[in-house]
Formats: C-alpha cells, structure tokens, sequence
C-alpha cells in the first residue's frame, strides 16, 4: 500500500468554440441542438473523449524492462501492470491532467504528471533501493504513515527480506531476527520469545485483525506461509491503548498481498529435507509446499485467491515432540467492490485445517485443527480528510487431540473451540494541524474445552479507544491515546499511551513512546485440567488469577541516508506486574500464578549498508537484560545476546542472486522439567551459530528457481532446538501475467 497524494479530478471541458459550430452551416441554421450537444458534452464528458495512456518503465542504471510494475491513476480506479517488455496502457480516461503513481518492490516510488491526449509514450525510469523508507506502516497508529515519519518506531520486515530470506513460514521468518529466540514450554509445544517477553504478550494480525485459536495461550507462527505475504510490521512495547489484551508487550502485523492491477497467475512447488535423506521422487521423506495465486483488480471490483498447501514426513528422533508428518491446506480470498466514488466494500475470508500425526516409542497422536475466518469492511469516504470504517469479522476455530496406545487403547480425546463475533466502528478525521481517531468494539467470544471446568464459557467485551496526532511546532509531531476495555469476567481497564517524534534534519529522526497494557487471564490459565502423560506431568488451572498488567518506555534515535545506508538505536523498558507463571503445585503437578513484578528491559541495534548496486550488507544485536524484581534472578528462557549479519549479493541485470545469514545466540539459562524427578531443573544453555545460504534464479522472465541450505552448520540440540540439522530447499515458481 501507497499513500496517495491528493488528487483533483480535472475540470470538464469547456463549451465548444464559435468557430468549431460556424464550421458546421446546418448548426448555425439550427442553434439549439448544437447547444444541447454542448451542454451533453459537459455533462458526460468521459464518454466522448475516451482515450488510452500508454508508456513503459525501465531500471534507472540497466535501463532494462521491468514487468510486473504497478501504475495507477491516483485518484481513480485505474491503473495497469507492466508485461514482459515493461510496457503498460491505461484504458478510459477522458482528455486532462493526470497524476500517476509508480510503484514496485524494492525500487522508490515515483509520482509524476501526465496528460491526454498524449503526444508520446511516457518513458519511466526507476531508481531501485533496500530501504523503501518512503513505504506505508499503519500498525503503530492505526492509520497510514510514512515510515520515516511514523511517530512511533515500527520494524519493518519487507517483501525483498522476505523473497530472500528462504523461510516457508512466519516462525522461520521471526527465528532470523535478533532478539527472537525459540524455547520449550512446560505444557508441550515451543515458545517464541521477542525481547525476552513470552509470544503471549505479543498479539499477532492479520491485515489488523486477531487469530482466532491459540494453543497454549500462542498463535502458533507455522501456521503462517510467507507466500502471500507483503510485509510484516513490528511494534515493540505497550499497544493496548489501540489493540487491548494481549498486546502488552508488542504488535506483529503481518500484511497480506494484494493490488495487482493486471491479472496475475503464480504457482510454485518447493521441497526440502535434511541432507542425507534428500530425495524429491520419495514422497515418504521430506516437505512438499504447492503454492497456487491469482489476483485481478478491475474498474470496481478486485479479486485476490491463494491456496497454499503444504505436506511433510519427518523422522525426528526427539521423542518427546515426535511428529511423523503433517498436512496443512489454507486457501484465502479478498473481493473488493468500489460501486461508486468514495465507498468500497471488501470481503476477506479464509480456511485453514491442519493435520499432524505423531508416534513415540509408547503413543500415537493425531491433531486436527480447523479455522474459518470471515471479515466484511465498508470505507465511506463523503470528503476529503474524512474516513468512516465499519468493520465485522466472524471466526471459527477447533482443535481435535487424540492419544492412543500402539496397540489400540485411548488415552485421551480432546476438543477445543473457539467462536468469536465482532464488529469494529472507527472515525478517521484529517485536518492540517491534526489527525484525530475514535472508534469502537464490540465482541463476542465463546469458548468450549473437555479441559474447562463445565465444557464452555462466553465473554462479552466492549472497548472505546481515542487517538490524536498534532503537530504543534514543525519538527515536533505529538500522538497521545487511550482505550476503555470492558469484559463480562473481569473489572474494566484503562490504558494511555504518549509518543513524540522529533525530526531536526531530514535525516536523523528522535522517538519517544510511553505507554501501558494488560492482559487478562485466559480460560487456559483459569480453568485447564490437562494431564499430560507423554510429558509425565498435568496442568491444571488457577480461577484466582488477576489480571497482568505492565508499563513501557521506548527511545530511538534513527539516522537515514537517503541510497546508502541506515542505522537505528532502540531502548526499552517494560514492567510486569502481577505477571502470570508456571508453578509446580506439588511432584508432577503445575499450575500459575500471580508474581509480583519482572522488569524487561535492553537496547536494539541496527544497520543496513548498501555497499554498491549489487551487495547489500545488515546486522543488527540485540542486549536483553530480564530480571525478577523481588530476587533479582534473570528471566530464564531468554537469551542475553543474540545478533545478526546479513549479505546479499544482487547481478547487475537481476537475473540471479544470493545472500549469506548468520545469527549468533549467546549462552543463557533455561527451565527445564526432569521426567525422572518430577521437578523443575535449571540449567545453561551452551552458545550457538545459524547460518543460513539462499540463492534465486530467473531463468525466464516467467520462470524462477530458488534453493539454498539451512542449519548450514548442522547445529542441533534435542532439548531446545534447533531440532532440524542440515536442510536443502529447491523452489520452483512461474508467473503469468495479462497485458
């Protein structure tokens, strides 16, 4: 998404001149219908004077074509893709100005005027970069900001990072950055920590909108393919003065893609396994990922599909987390209807449904899990600067477990649902010294569990939340907020949040955030009775629990060059209380519990340096420094030091290219549950180095092969991962495009 300058639709054309109606003797004989021809022509000037604007678009150092290159009309509903050779046409404009953005990944994009009838095919030239700071984040207010001049500080993980980054899913894409580390929980499964702060305190969106259905209190991240996404934006600390529960220590958004405006066919099939088993014609080894898209966007309506399905057989010889193979099938589309200026309608809706089998030495178990998500948005734009968004969203989410015997006997058949019902209201209101935001939800939730006390519960909640962004003096930009929750099974809550952006130059940008969150207990946490004899402990809950609550400062000083490099200094500081932990009650027996405070806190450094036209070089550490407050002991499960280096390299004609990435984990301690002693055990966890090598190839402008070798380094550990050695990937994708 582009942020659009304002556009004003060019003036009808004039009455036609005296001397155009003297050419013409029987007009002159007979005014009236010349007249009535000249007022027809005011009226409905488009329909005849329609005419078409052509041009193509080159790279400004190669100068060779560039398909795929989106042109749209701002302030229409037009626009057009490039083909092969670069060219584009743009069918039904009338006679006038116009102004055209141009945009594409990984070059800047480009604003520039037009006008028909047109002498000339327009000739475009772009200037390709990394940094894309001119792209648009809407995660840190709600609203569309500039990057560079977002007041609250937003990590973006862009779609270049991400073609290159050679991950199948959201977890392998986060386990690259520093500052993300992977640990076991105690109730099964993995944890994925940001700044040290447990996945629970981090709400994961969608295109803004929540998942529905977490194991263990965390949206499971490789559920998520990177195939149809665009970007992910990270906002760290406090959020619920925007997002409420959930969203104490920080937003991942992640932002689907969407706006092509010629239609696009794209299918891709990648397989990968570890080294020594390697072989694409055994389909009882390996992952299989069939990627299938198709999007279109016309005058008024839109369309984007993709279906992604991906199947795997593993043999991991860690018992305890076996899983022999999975399926998982995930099929997604948006429509978007503009009936007429200033309203449009879009539908997303989405399936998903998963199937993995597992065997250890003495159990067998299945896990079916379902979800079904429906979103219906209305924009009404009546004027400019103003923007009323109404929002429904309905979603369905179950999860089947099965544990059995080899020889037959059930242990366990567990299911889990989760319904939820919501509708959004919110105001958007654009003046030249202030934005303002208000809006409103209502939700729906219910619940239902073998695992909770009763089988279901439901939960009402309301929330009003408020924001305001002013600029007051030029290099000052204020945003102050807050938000109301109210839920039918806890007392309300309020939560402000204030951020300052100060820009002295157009190069160095100063940020400045304050904010709280909270985040109620779960029914998991409440009401969990959940006996877990393939780990030889059970969980039960704790109905006493009260809410977690926490406080925030953030500071970074961010410096721009404008082609060659970028670096950013990030500090945090974020207190817990009442902060929700696992206990052991009694031998073999855990349960949670209210602690008093934990203090978060560390800095972030990062620097991205484009050594020329081809190389590209990045790294980024990560200090965090983790505490109880009472004994002072460090956070176990959250790693101290953790950094990153990437190089990538880019052929001049970019016909292929390749990048190098290494990630660096510093030793730190871990909570580890002992089997034999039913007790809970502290232990170091040795330092490690990944080191990941990604390569593609465009063999035809069509035609793309992709492969590369991760855990380059064969490292693996059996109790806290990497699980997975050395592994080859081989990806092959086509894309076909309309004219």
């Amino acid at each position: 998404m582009h942020m659009t300058p304002p556009f004003v639709r060019p003036p009808c054309p004039p009455s036609l001149k005296p001397a155009n109606i003297e050419q013409t003797s029987a007009a002159s004989k007979r005014p009236w219908p010349a007249y009535l021809l000249v007022v027809l022509l005011y009226l409905f000037p488009s329909q005849n004077h329609a005419d078409t604007l052509a041009g193509s678009v080159k790279d400004l150092d190669s100068q060779t074509p560039l398909p795929g290159i989106n042109v749209l009309v701002s302030g229409h509903d037009l626009g057009a893709a490039t083909d092969q050779q670069g060219h584009f046409v743009i069918d039904g404009l009338s006679a006038g100005s116009y102004t055209l953005l141009v945009s594409a990944i990984g070059y800047e994009n480009q604003y520039l005027k037009a006008s028909l009838p047109q002498s000339t095919a327009l000739q475009i030239n772009l200037k390709e970069t990394f940094f894309q700071m001119q792209s648009v984040v809407v995660t840190g207010t709600r609203s569309e900001k500039i990057h560079l001049n977002s007041p609250v500080a937003t990590e973006v993980i862009t779609a270049h990072e991400i073609q290159n980054s050679g991950a199948s899913d959201l977890g392998e894409l986060m386990e690259q950055r520093a500052g993300v580390s992977v640990s076991s929980s105690v109730e099964g499964g993995t944890i994925v920590n940001l700044l040290g702060m447990d996945s629970k305190y981090v709400l994961i969106l969608v295109d803004g909108q929540p998942i529905t259905g977490k194991f263990n209190n965390r949206s499971m991240l490789n559920q998520i393919t990177t195939s149809n996404i665009e970007k992910v934006e990270i906002v760290k600390g406090p959020g619920s003065s925007l997002y409420g529960s959930e969203a104490m220590g920080g937003v991942i958004n992640i932002i689907t893609k969407s706006g092509q405006q010629a239609p696009l066919f794209t299918a891709s099939l990648r397989y990968s396994d570890r080294l020594n088993t390697f072989n694409p014609l055994d389909k009882q080894t390996g992952k299989r990922n069939i990627l299938l898209d198709y999007n279109h966007q016309g005058k008024s309506l839109s369309t984007d599909f993709n279906a992604d399905i991906r199947l795997a057989n593993t043999d991991k010889s860690i018992q305890h987390i076996d899983v022999n193979d999975f399926q998982t099938y995930s099929v997604s589309n948006r429509t978007k209807f503009e009936p007429l200026q200033g309203h449009d309608l879009t539908f997303d809706g989405a399936y998903y449904q998963s199937n993995e089998d597992g065997s250890a030495t003495l159990l067998i178990s299945n896990t079916l899990t379902k979800r079904v998500s429906g979103n219906l948005k209305y924009n009404w734009k009546p004027a400019d600067g103003f923007k009323l968004t109404l929002n429904a969203r309905s979603s369905h989410y179950i999860r089947d477990y099965q544990q059995s015997r080899p020889w037959g006997e059930l242990l366990k058949n567990e299911t889990t649902g989760e319904d939820q019902q919501e509708l959004e209201i919110m105001g958007n209101l654009i003046r030249p010294w202030f934005t303002l935001d208000l809006g409103s939800e209502f939700s729906l939730n219910d619940y239902a569990s073998s695992r909770l006390s009763g089988g279901t519960r439901t939960v009402q909640e309301q929330a009003i939340y408020t924001q305001i962004e002013t600029t007051p003096l030029q290099p000052w930009t204020i945003v102050a907020g807050m938000r109301w929750d109210n839920s039918s099974d806890f007392s309300s809550v309020l939560n402000p949040r204030l951020a300052l952006l100060y820009k002295p130059s157009q190069r160095w940008r100063l940020r400045f955030s304050a904010g709280s969150g909270y985040r109620k207990p779960s029914f998991m946490d409440r009401y969990i009775d959940w006996n877990h004899q393939q780990f030889g402990y059970r969980v039960v809950g704790n109905p006493e629990l009260r809410p977690e609550r926490s406080v925030g400062l953030t500071a970074g000083v961010d410096y721009y060059h404008p082609t060659r490099y970028q670096a950013s200094i990030f500090l945090y500081a974020n207190q817990f209380s009442d902060m929700i932990v696992d206990s052991l009650l009694t031998p073999g027996i855990f349960t949670y519990v209210n602690i008093e405070k934990v203090n978060y806190s560390g800095l972030e450094l990062r620097v991205r340096w484009s050594v020329n036209k081809r190389w590209l070089a990045s790294w980024s550490y990560t200090y965090a420094l983790n505490r109880y407050t009472q004994t002072g002991e460090v956070v176990p499960n959250t790693p101290i030091h953790s950094g990153t280096i990437k190089l990538s390299y880019k052929h001049p004609h970019r016909s292929w290219g390749t990048s190098l990435k290494l990630k660096a984990v510093g030793s730190y301690t871990v909570d580890e549950f002992i089997v034999l002693t039913q007790q809970l055990q502290l232990s170091r966890r040795d330092a490690y180095l990944m080191v990941d090598l990604d390569s593609h190839y465009n063999l035809k402008p069509w035609l793309k092969f992709s492969g590369g070798i991760k855990n380059l380094l064969n490292e693996t550990d059996a109790t806290y991962g990497p699980f997975f050695g050395r592994t080859l990937y081989l990806e092959l994708q086509t894309s076909l495009k309309g004219n």
